[in-house]
């Protein structure tokens, strides 16, 4: 594990913290590959029962940090797994409960991870935004097909095409988020909503989770790929490559 992402357990509950608040957590290659490790590694661990994760400081996450968007143009393996792709396959694979906490900004990857948790608590006063049109590239972890499904056709294709803030009000209505709580307390109450599932028969919880997710769990394996090479495809283009620059000097 890095420092881009701490590691705190509590009574049984894994809290993984991205720890980039100068950035508004944004995500690098190293905090990505420590949050899959981080994930990955509780169904190992009798000691935990299930993981949590959250953003320091004042936001959850503004998305994937635009200078590795940058060395990615260069990237000449095609076939080398990213590090968004780590963390999808980690939050897909893992057998124990995944929850998030949001408190402040969710933006791209930081909102699409969460469609990938089991119960996601935000604050009232969070904001959301997916803005892979506006920045010339093409939607990712599934979210062309798990918005759809949770929000429906029409208010997906207005989030993913526009993509402009939200609240998370819409966030809950579209079902990117279970339920909202008082601004500041968004972590605490994934703590308690923890607990609490821990002491629930974890055999039957965990196979609750997964027979659940098998309802998607082919469709999503099979859109995954084909999402990432248009991400990649558009990724390259002249004209991205000068909106994430713009963005940068903003």
């Amino acid at each position: 594990m890095t420092n881009e992402v701490t590691v705190e357990d509590t009574q049984g509950i894994r809290v993984l913290t991205i720890n980039r608040p100068s950035r508004r957590n944004a995500l690098n290659t190293a905090a990505y590959h420590a949050l899959a490790e981080g994930v990955a590694s509780i169904d190992d661990d009798p000691s935990v029962t299930s993981v949590i994760i959250t953003g320091a400081g004042e936001h959850f996450c503004a998305g994937n940090d635009l200078a590795d968007f940058v060395a990615a143009k260069e990237e000449k393996n095609p076939e080398k797994k990213s590090g968004a792709a780590a963390l999808f396959d980690a939050l897909d694979n893992v057998r124990k409960p995944v929850f998030a906490a949001i408190e402040g900004y969710a933006v791209g990857i930081g909102v699409t991870m969460l469609l990938h948790c089991d119960m996601v608590y935000a604050a009232r006063t969070a904001k959301f935004r997916i803005p892979f049109a506006p920045l010339g590239v093409a939607p990712e972890g599934g979210s062309s097909l798990l918005i759809a499904q949770s929000a429906g056709i029409k208010k997906a294709k207005e989030l993913l095409l526009f993509g402009e803030v939200f609240s998370s009000t819409v966030a809950e209505e579209a079902g990117i988020v279970t339920s909202l709580v008082d601004e500041g307390t968004a972590l605490s109450y994934a703590i308690e909503r923890a607990r609490l599932l821990s002491t629930l028969p974890s055999d039957a919880v965990q196979t609750a989770k997964r027979l659940i997710n098998d309802t998607n769990r082919e469709a999503i394996n099979e859109l995954l790929p084909v999402e990432f090479a248009e991400f990649a495809r558009l990724l390259q283009t002249e004209e991205t490559q000068a909106n994430i620059q713009s963005m940068m000097a903003r």
